[in-house]
């Protein structure tokens, strides 16, 4: 595994600095060595307290370590001499290793993040840091601070960007975050060879206009990690400004914080549970086949579907279904692979109840019949009937799912809910699981106790 370095704050909430750093280069197959330059207490609402860590150890790390980076990040070093102690050891250690370097010394929130020993810091950060920096990535502010442009819009960020290459970087980056440019976000890149390139992504605001902490630290990491991979700084910048965008959108609050914390991981854990899920649906269906004379008198004319949605599941295309559904054959149940995005009904209920505080990850579909469902209560299974002509917007699309869940939050949760179907509609049973097997293994005892069959 390709080694890299972060040096920076060690934030007591986890929420930026080099944990978060050490973080994201395990999810992209680089080991990153930790070297604090300065404690921060802070939550993602502000700075408390900063204090820098003894200079002679900051010093041994880096001769600890440097030896083996394939690349280097800095971000806070808090303290003059923590800068200009680094810089000589990058000049006698490491003297052609890329270095990712971003100018942070504000917090999001507010507030210094640099320490009593800093006079002079920007301007020795400027001198020793910038000239040996691969790619520089900063904000409109931080842009203004060190260029001396005021960052206004698309083409004064890219003015600012190539200032930051005269001035001696390689490469530069302007984020957009902090530009007004609308409903867009753009991030521009710019470096030694001409080139130029710009990102532009749809604004979020999960936290209205709050702020969200750790984006800066998240786009420098994956840029860290991609030249630790050897790859272009252009590359980089493609990954790192794609990267931060992710973790913006799934951005969570703490417990008692204003502000949310960037999640760079809920694609991973996405693809990771989206798999367990698969194969929960796989076993399903092997029951199916197995339970093939039970379960055919239960397939809805519009066919039987078994779902499942990851923990980290937000749309119809990531939660795993059965393509095509589960359909009669000669004697055998005729259907699809699992996939994910293959039952956009089945999803929204599930992600419905979900938003509505129903602890449910799977569901399938199947006919109500009267004895099954007399099975399902004699079996202690909390079955709940629904009256489709009492939904108040059929109309609109999308609102069922939402209706039908909101009735199931206010019974508390059930196992099965049904209704008798409705103009153009189908009746319907939904047993609801944790999981798929689970939801399966539900309908299959209510069909046992019922004693139906394919061949009654």
């Amino acid at each position: 595994m390709p080694v890299a370095i972060s040096l920076g704050g060690l934030d007591s909430s986890n929420g930026a600095g080099v944990t978060l750093d050490a973080s994201i280069g395990r999810l992209l197959g680089v080991h990153f060595h930790t070297i604090p330059a300065v404690i921060v207490a802070e939550t993602p609402d502000g700075v408390e307290n900063v204090k820098p860590i003894p200079l002679d150890i900051f010093r041994s790390m880096l001769e600890l370590h440097l030896h083996q980076a394939s690349a280097v990040k800095t971000a806070l070093l808090g303290t003059r001499k923590h800068l200009e102690t680094l810089a000589a050891t990058l000049r006698e250690l490491a003297p052609r290793v890329p270095l990712v370097a971003d100018p942070v010394h504000q917090a999001g929130a507010g507030g210094s993040l640099l320490t009593e020993e800093a006079e002079g810091y920007l301007e020795a950060w400027k001198q020793l840091l910038l000239p040996r920096a691969r790619l520089v990535a900063v904000n409109a502010f931080e842009a203004e601070e060190l260029t001396g442009i005021v960052v206004t819009d698309e083409e004064s960020m890219l003015r600012a960007a190539k200032r930051l290459v005269e001035m001696g970087a390689w490469a530069a980056v302007v984020k957009g975050g902090h530009v007004d440019t609308g409903e867009i976000v753009i991030d521009v890149y710019f470096d030694k060879l001409g080139r130029k390139s710009r990102i532009e992504k749809p604004r979020l605001q999960p936290c209205g206009n709050r702020g969200i902490h750790g984006l800066g630290c998240i786009f420098t990491a994956t840029a860290t990690a991609m030249l630790a991979q050897n790859k272009d700084t252009l590359e980089a910048f493609h990954a790192a400004s794609r990267a931060a965008w992710e973790a913006a959108a799934y951005a969570y609050r703490l417990p008692g914080s204003e502000r949310c914390v960037a999640d760079p991981a809920r694609s991973s854990r996405l693809a990771r549970d989206l798999l367990g899920a698969l194969e929960n649906i796989r076993r399903a269906l092997r029951l199916v086949w197995e339970n093939w004379q039970l379960l055919e008198p239960l397939v809805p004319e519009t066919g039987m579907n078994i779902a499942e949605a990851p923990g980290d599941a937000r749309e119809p295309g990531e939660v795993a279904a059965v393509e095509g559904r589960v359909t009669r054959g000669l004697g055998r149940p005729v259907h699809g692979c699992p996939a994910p995005g293959a039952s956009s009904h089945m999803a929204r209920l599930i992600l419905a109840l979900r938003r509505h505080g129903v602890p449910v990850s799977a569901a399938v579909n199947a006919k109500p019949l009267p004895q099954l469902l007399r099975a399902a209560k004699e079996l202690g299974m909390k079955v709940l009937p629904i009256d489709r002509s009492r939904e108040p917007n059929p109309e609109i699309e999308g609102s069922t799912m939402e209706w039908v869940a909101s009735l199931i939050s206010a019974n508390g949760g059930v196992d099965m809910v049904y209704d008798l179907g409705a103009p153009g509609k189908e009746p319907m049973l939904r047993v609801l699981g944790h999981d798929a097997l689970e939801a399966l293994e539900k309908l299959l005892e209510a069909a046992r106790r019922a004693k139906l069959s394919s061949n009654q």
